[in-house]
């Protein structure tokens, strides 16, 4: 940009005296240095829509349930650490449910044999299962399981049960951290 500015200073200084082959020289710069940028402004604007096209994949769609957003990895399964993990990448937390009304509609988005990750665990050594999101105790509809080493809570036909943190699940993301 600076040559460009320069070149300009220079052909307007020179422009007083008569036609010279330096000024028509200086004129040919000017003009390959106005192609040359109008060629790269093309190609920014190239790569500007190349970028618009990443984006959508790179943040996929939130679908809104109530006032909160939601995102359902229905072919992506991880175990428990790394569904918490690809929620992060994505700008969001694992899921935890707030009522009934989420329950329900959440519920009805998902296969109905497939277990999917919440945001809910105890892997503190807490007696409580609390929010990966908002670190807040929750404890709405979980199915106790019998043994010690089930520590993270799915989601599977309306009902949450705890598991084994290493299983390989589907999973859902939150986009806010108010659960």
């Amino acid at each position: 940009m600076l040559k460009v500015a320069a070149v300009v200073f220079i052909v307007l200084i020179a422009g007083a005296e008569a036609e010279t082959p330096e000024n028509n020289q200086l004129l040919s710069q000017l003009a390959d240095m106005e192609e040359a940028l109008t060629m790269a402004k093309i190609q920014i604007t190239d790569l500007q829509k190349s970028l618009a096209g990443l984006k959508s994949v790179l943040n996929p769609t939130f679908e809104k349930i109530g006032s909160r957003y939601f995102l359902f990895e229905h072919f992506n399964n991880r175990n428990w650490t790394e569904a918490k993990k690809m929620c992060r990448y994505k700008g969001a937390h694992l899921a935890a449910i707030k009522d009934t009304y989420e329950l329900y509609e959440i519920s009805g988005r998902l296969f109905s044999d497939t277990p999917y990750w919440l945001g809910l665990n105890k892997l503190d050594n807490q007696s409580l299962f609390t929010s990966v999101a908002s670190g807040k105790p929750t404890s709405i509809g979980i199915t106790i399981g019998f043994t010690n080493h089930k520590e993270c809570i799915s989601l599977k036909r309306g009902y949450m049960e705890e598991q084994n943190c290493d299983n390989k699940f589907s999973f859902i993301c939150q986009k806010d951290d108010e659960i």
